[in-house]
């Protein structure tokens, strides 16, 4: 009697539901300010609740209600804030939907690529950032090198200045060494007539 009372209460709500066209698609009813939602998806997809293992209109109405809630939480999120972990959650609930055989393909494959974005975004970004620390990398290299080829040139102009000194100083220590002996020499000669005749050894 349990059992009936409560199969006449769901028949009593589901005809409820059904007196009121203008608050229902199909007879199923959800929160008012989702209406448009669940109109729209009638009216793209067809009833998705008809093959529901669920007979009863009011549990279609609930699985109705949550698939709406979540367009239109996707309504208010765009793909640099919505969270990974809220997608994940989402896509469980809408698996669990489909196992119910709510026609609910389409809005899982919107979620499993929106995921994927989202993961390509959040890839991109990191990737940017790497490119922008690898842009100031190769600013600071680049300066630097720059820095050294300036000091190349100085060191260069110093080797080249240092090497024409050695050459310099060799020459004027081989010039010394030279100009000695001949200074060495010519005393040689001047002190051997200084002090003697200049026929001296001669007879």
């Amino acid at each position: 009697m349990v059992a009936m009372a409560g199969e006449d209460d769901d028949d009593e709500v589901d005809s409820e539901i059904q007196s009121r066209p203008e608050d229902n698609v199909n007879g199923y009813q959800v929160k008012p300010e989702l209406m448009p939602i669940l109109r729209k998806v009638f009216g793209k997809h067809g009833d998705i609740a008809k093959n529901c293992m669920s007979e009863l209109v009011r549990c279609r109405s609930t699985l109705l209600e949550v698939i709406c809630e979540i367009i239109s939480e996707l309504e208010k999120k765009d793909v640099t804030n919505i969270k990974e972990t809220y997608l994940n959650k989402k896509i469980a609930e809408v698996d669990h939907i489909k196992k119910l055989n709510m026609e609910v393909d389409w809005l899982h494959a919107r979620l499993t690529e929106i995921l994927e974005v989202r993961g390509i975004f959040k890839q991109s970004r990191t990737l940017k950032e790497k490119m922008d620390n690898n842009k100031k990398f190769i600013e600071i290299a680049e300066s630097a090198l720059q820095e050294c080829e300036a000091q190349k040139k100085k060191l260069k102009a110093i080797l080249d200045q240092e090497a024409l000194w050695k050459e310099r100083l060799a020459k004027s220590q081989d010039d010394s060494t030279k100009t000695s002996q001949e200074i060495s020499s010519a005393k040689s000669k001047v002190s051997r007539f200084r002090n003697s005749s200049l026929v001296d050894g001669l007879l």
